[in-house]
């Protein structure tokens, strides 16, 4: 009786078996109904589905540029599909196509064929350029819209744990479509640098590398207060109690006073209506502008005091409105012109500093004159503020620039606060705590 129970198993399972054989393969009529649109580091396969209601997707099955098998799918709503991981334009790549039921079941595949375009990290050497710069050089790029990638941007200097020359890490960078600079300063001060750039994929792929050397690096000196005079178009919020006023600009204090007293300042104050008015530079005599650094104060929340704004007897107490961070600079423009500073049909845009307004404090340039999530200031003693690093934005202007007699600051837009209790600087005001111009050593 087991015999003959195990037999008749036996049979049922072969049985089972061969109609699953039969049922591996999904028998749907696919038309020749593709085509391809080559993008950067690939492709975008177009199709129409078969009409046959079992169809719930389709499998594209290829290789990328490193060889390996790659499975892309899309469901049945679709009516395209990206075909990445490729660098150098290929022409003729082979894919095969299947459809799938709403089993996975797939049909027997199609061969295709597609082109793809160079990917961001090729793209991005195109039309790079290293220039020489100030205390450093100068990288600048323009590549294709869509194309984006990493850049590694490294520098031949000596290394701190072998002291021996290597190749040291200036920064890495995502890049994406369109024009871009950067300025990148090593922290070895040499007279050139060997330039060593390679971008990578998204997936952890080296992709290309190139080497620029000696690349000359241009000397840089801070231009003293009294070599120039500065004016505000907007108006300037001066009070003697309330230490605010031109003078704090230029008076070498780059990060502010420890430990701080309250509705004392020590700072520059424009406004309200600040944005978008020329603050002017005049240096008597052309001069090649490098850098222009605008610092803030540190634990600048901590000035800032708390109460009601309405009944406060403290100087401009309503203007701070308890907010420091909202009235930094998130976005600046510096002009230069020859002619009358007052005629903006002659400024000649020099360069740009652009962070999102709304943007995560841990971003910002200003980030440690905020609170913490904690509400606690960063700086708890006199010892940890002497030790801190100044915080400051650097506007940087290429190296081939003109020389001008006028150096013109805008100031666009300033930071939110999240959480903030009021308005978000609704009354443009503007600060910050010190000024430096650097021009080209003479």
């Amino acid at each position: 009786m087991v015999k003959r129970f195990i037999y008749v198993l036996l049979i049922v399972c072969t049985f089972c078996c061969c109609k699953d054989d039969e049922s591996t393969i999904f028998n749907v009529e696919i038309s020749d109904s593709f085509s391809f649109t080559p993008i950067s580091g690939g492709a975008i396969m177009h199709y129409q589905l078969p009409k046959n209601g079992d169809v719930m997707g389709v499998k594209v099955r290829y290789r990328n540029a490193q060889g390996e098998d790659v499975l892309r799918t899309a469901s049945y709503a679709c009516d395209s599909i990206e075909l990445i991981g490729f660098n150098e334009a290929r022409q003729n790549v082979e894919a095969f196509v299947t459809f799938c039921d709403r089993n996975n079941v797939e049909s027997k595949p199609v061969k295709v064929t597609f082109n793809t375009k160079d990917s961001g990290p090729v793209a991005f050497f195109d039309k790079l350029q290293i220039k020489p710069g100030w205390k450093g050089f100068d990288m600048t790029w323009d590549v294709p819209a869509g194309a984006k990638g990493l850049v590694h941007v490294f520098y031949m200097g000596v290394s701190p744990f072998t002291s021996e020359m290597d190749t040291l890490l200036v920064g890495t960078y995502v890049f994406s479509g369109g024009e871009g600079r950067m300025q990148l300063s090593p922290k070895q001060d040499m007279e050139s640098y060997d330039v060593i750039i390679r971008t990578e994929d998204f997936a952890g792929y080296t992709v290309k590398q190139k080497v620029w050397e000696d690349v000359a690096a241009y000397k840089v000196v801070k231009l003293e207060p009294e070599n120039f005079t500065f004016t505000s178009t907007a108006e300037v919020q001066v009070h003697e109690q309330a230490k605010t006023g031109v003078e704090y600009l230029f008076d070498g204090n780059v990060k502010g006073v420890y430990p701080p007293s309250e509705g004392v300042y020590n700072t520059f104050l424009a406004g309200p209506n600040a944005f978008d008015k020329p603050f002017i530079v005049d240096f008597g005599t052309p001069k090649q502008i490098a850098q222009v650094k605008l610092y803030a104060i540190l634990n600048g929340c901590v000035i800032m005091p708390d109460g009601t704004v309405q009944t406060s007897t403290i100087p401009q107490k309503k203007i701070w409105d308890r907010e420091y961070q909202n009235k930094l600079p998130s976005s600046v423009t510096i002009y230069g012109t020859n002619n009358d500073p007052n005629d903006q049909s002659a400024w000649v845009k020099l360069g740009h500093y652009e962070e999102a307004s709304g943007g995560p404090n841990e971003n910002r340039w200003c980030r440690y004159c905020a609170t913490n999530a904690g509400n606690e200031a960063r700086i708890q003693s006199l010892e940890e503020f002497t030790a801190a690093e100044p915080e400051f934005m650097t506007v940087s202007v290429p190296a081939e620039a003109e020389m001008f007699r006028y150096l013109i600051l805008m100031v666009h837009d300033s930071y939110d606060v999240k959480f903030a209790h009021q308005d978000q600087n609704l009354n443009e005001y503007v600060t910050f705590h010190e000024l430096e111009i650097y021009t080209k050593a003479e």
